[in-house]
């Protein structure tokens, strides 16, 4: 009975297993897409910097290049506003991927420690039913042996 229990430890163990392999697989992909977007957003920004940065080192300026230049700088301050909205999303759903993974691996750690306990109690009172049988037919062996 006490083998059938083990067992069936043993599949939830290897469940939790794929389990935690999965919530590894989706928690490595939520941040490699955050990083990514992150570094988008740091280019937007440096990018925008530089162009700045360029501006003020023109010296003959006409009005239509200032309207052009005004209008392309609030195209790149939006394209940066919308990637800090999706950093902080993929922020949020880093996090969630994060706080699953951790349950998973805290389900996976107990099912284990529990199959190791089963498993070293089995084999103690296998060792135990064992060493009685031994014990008994040494005592059965010492009693037929002749005066």
């Amino acid at each position: 009975m006490k083998h059938n229990r083990i067992q069936r430890i043993r599949m939830l163990v290897d469940l939790a297993d794929r389990e935690l392999e999965t919530a590894q697989n989706y928690l490595a992909a939520q941040e490699q897409t955050w990083q990514q977007h992150q570094t988008q957003l740091e280019s937007l920004t440096e990018y925008q910097i530089g162009y700045l940065h360029s501006l003020r080192q023109a010296a003959d300026t006409t009005t239509t290049q200032i309207h052009t230049n005004q209008a392309f700088l609030n195209k790149v301050n939006e394209a940066i506003v919308a990637q800090k909205r999706q950093v902080a999303a993929l922020e949020d759903s880093l996090e969630e991927a994060r706080q699953h993974w951790i349950e998973k691996r805290a389900h996976h750690q107990a099912l284990s420690r529990l199959l190791e306990k089963l498993e070293k109690h089995e084999t103690q009172r296998l060792d135990k039913q064992e060493q009685k049988m031994l014990d008994e037919l040494a005592s059965q062996a010492g009693s037929r042996r002749p005066l």
